[in-house]
């Protein structure tokens, strides 16, 4: 009878493994992977090719915030700090990549309270006047870009790269006013905030109502291509600020003046400081590891999960500490390597590099780790609810797993995935992950057919 059993078992496995390639109709050259791992057990129920290193897109969050929690902890607040010379000339700020200071999703998080904090402490040492304003971006050493990004995310908000400062989600508006007439070129009326750069303006007018304009660069001058609706006087496009710690330094000093403390040049330096001879006046603290992965995982901001893969190089922050993009890859790689049993392509921490493999068991494996550990009801209350909130919000929406599926989507061109927990029948869970490539029919087809493949969870 136990033989029967143990047969009965692996045919019901095999039949199982076959179901999601089956069910999900899907062309030729799509690729699906997938895999349902019992929570309590541990022990796979439904698996097919899910070994298979697939493009996860931001389902690569899911790694990132894991080992954030791992490594640097729940409670965890990044740091930019105010230091004043002992002859009260020079204001040094050093910035440690706090990547939520102005951000619209922390509006009581702003640069303007921290110069006041400054400013307040300045008046208490008497000073009315500084030389010299310097900001010390050595925190983070190398670029700040990976090498593995698109040309063409680079200069796009949903690309903008983590610095030492970081300041409004490191985003300017490109406000662009188009004629009446089809395909005629466009024009840059105006940028918000002013980052004191020039663009160069492709931009031609078309019939549709939305847009697909690009910005590119990297530096002081700037490209925007791509089509708007015609007849618009002023139409906004989202872009990568250039150069955040620069409208960071002009910023300070501009909520310090208004306080009546004149201040002299503004220096920016990627050398070490010598604190020696300074004291500390003022920090500020961002908001915890918690909350950042929540907006992270809930929101899919890459900007965030981008600025923790390089804090997982430091976790205890000292005035010399250094991170770099190389540092933060290796501790995420290491982390994923432990919790999953084999080695990941991973070139950065947020998924938008094309370049980045996983497969399912991997993503799952950290996934059902970070669950179980110390850290899991953090790890789950980051997760988006299907059809309700967040990245799952057209995940499922009047269907039976609305509502009993948490967890994150990674998509792309050409790439669609899902990942976290079905809360099933009998309050039964289970971790899952489907990750789908090269597939070209549309991503809310796919969607749909990925919503019933999980319902039979939930039957």
């Amino acid at each position: 009878m136990a033989f029967l059993d143990r047969y009965l078992i692996a045919c019901l496995a095999f039949i199982s493994a076959t179901d999601v390639s089956s069910q999900l109709n899907l062309s030729n050259e799509a690729t699906v992977a997938s895999v349902v791992i019992d929570y309590q057990t541990g022990n796979v129920v439904e698996e097919h090719d899910a070994d298979r290193l697939l493009t996860p897109a931001s389902l690569t969050k899911l790694m990132t915030t894991a080992a954030a929690l791992d490594v640097l902890g729940p409670k965890t607040k990044f740091e930019t700090r105010a230091f004043l010379d002992l002859d009260n000339s020079s204001l040094i700020i050093k910035g440690f990549c706090d990547p939520t200071m102005g951000s619209s999703y922390y509006t009581w998080h702003s640069a303007e309270a921290f110069a006041d904090q400054i400013a307040t402490a300045l008046a208490n040492h008497n000073v009315t006047r500084l030389n010299t304003l310097c900001l010390d971006a050595s925190y983070i050493a190398g670029p700040t870009i990976t090498s593995k990004r698109l040309w063409e995310d680079m200069g796009n908000y949903f690309g903008a790269s983590p610095e030492a400062f970081n300041i409004y989600d490191n985003t300017a508006t490109l406000i662009l006013s188009s004629p009446s007439t089809v395909n005629a070129p466009c024009s840059v009326v105006g940028m918000q905030p002013d980052c004191g750069i020039s663009v160069n303006c492709h931009v031609h007018s078309y019939t549709k109502n939305a847009d697909s304009v690009y910005v590119y660069g990297y530096g002081d001058t700037w490209y925007a291509s791509g089509a708007m609706p015609a007849n618009k006087k002023r139409f906004n496009v989202k872009a990568a600020m250039p150069n955040p710690a620069s409208f960071f330094a002009r910023l300070i000093r501009k909520q310090i003046e208004a306080h009546g403390i004149t201040i002299g040049k503004i220096d920016i330096t990627l050398s070490d400081v010598n604190y020696g001879k300074t004291q500390l006046i003022a920090t500020s603290f961002s908001p915890s590891v918690e909350s950042i992965i929540k907006t992270t995982n809930h929101e899919s901001v890459n900007l965030f999960a981008d600025a923790m893969m390089l804090h997982l190089a430091t976790p205890d922050i000292a005035t010399d500490a250094t991170t770099s993009i190389d540092k933060g890859m290796s501790v995420l790689r290491r982390f994923v390597e432990s919790a999953s049993g084999s080695k990941p392509h991973l070139y950065d921490g947020s998924g938008l590099s094309p370049m980045n493999a996983l497969s399912p068991r991997q993503i799952a494996s950290v996934v059902l780790r970070t669950l179980k550990s110390q850290y899991g009801r953090q790890y789950e209350n980051s997760l988006a609810t299907a059809g309700i909130s967040g990245t799952l919000r057209r995940l499922g929406k009047g269907t039976p797993i609305e509502g009993k599926v948490v967890g994150k989507s990674g998509s792309m061109t050409g790439v669609l995935g899902y990942a976290g927990i079905i809360n099933g029948t009998n309050g039964h869970k289970y971790v899952f992950c489907i990750i789908v490539n090269h597939y070209n029919t549309s991503s809310s087809e796919v969607r749909q057919q990925i919503a019933s493949w999980l319902a039979n969870y939930i039957k």
